[in-house]
């Protein structure tokens, strides 16, 4: 689907199919770690058609955030809205960027980061180290929920996100900051 798409990016190449959320999946993934969602936010990268930030909003999270480099996808994604907000009378805040993972500047809060496999294991890289020099500039909570886990091993690398559950079809982590001292973190 992305070969149809207009996108100005670099990292094109490494963008992976566009596949809609499984609600199970990720309902599942927001039950491992606790956290009250109204001091949160949501970040999708790779949001496409918005339907993780749909199922974001029911939780009440401070806020919703979708990021794709397709301008197209965000199209969809602002309709799916709209239609949302119309079918239920939700007055919900959504917002959407038109950018590239490896620029976005993530919020400053609490955070709950999504990803639905949306790119590669290099620009995987580049969007964690992004990450890191972010929770040091800001230390906080962050949970990753990683649907369709491909390039687990580049989480694992990582000395500042340990994971809290691994599965075939799905793997939550929590920033070290929130976790440090605990041996009994991962449940696989």
């Amino acid at each position: 689907m992305l070969d149809h798409l207009e996108i100005d990016s670099p990292n094109r190449k490494d963008g992976v199919h566009y596949g809609p959320t499984n609600e199970t999946y990720f309902r599942r993934m927001l039950r491992v770690v606790p956290m009250p969602p109204e001091t949160y936010a949501f970040v999708d990268l790779g949001c496409g058609k918005g339907r993780a930030l749909l199922l974001a909003a029911e939780y009440e999270f401070a806020r919703v955030i979708g990021v794709d480099f397709s301008p197209e996808l965000l199209e969809f994604a602002r309709e799916n809205i709209a239609r949302f907000r119309a079918r239920t009378g939700s007055t919900r805040t959504f917002e959407l960027h038109v950018c590239d993972a490896t620029t976005f500047d993530l919020p400053l809060e609490p955070l709950a980061l999504y990803l639905y496999n949306p790119f590669g294991e290099s620009v995987l890289r580049r969007v964690l180290e992004r990450l890191h020099a972010s929770l040091q500039e800001v230390p906080r909570d962050i949970v990753v929920l990683y649907l369709r886990p491909f390039h687990r091993q580049v989480f694992n690398d990582s000395a500042y996100l340990l994971p809290v559950k691994m599965t075939s079809q799905y793997c939550v982590y929590r920033s070290l900051s929130h976790v440090s001292g605990r041996t009994d973190v991962v449940d696989r």
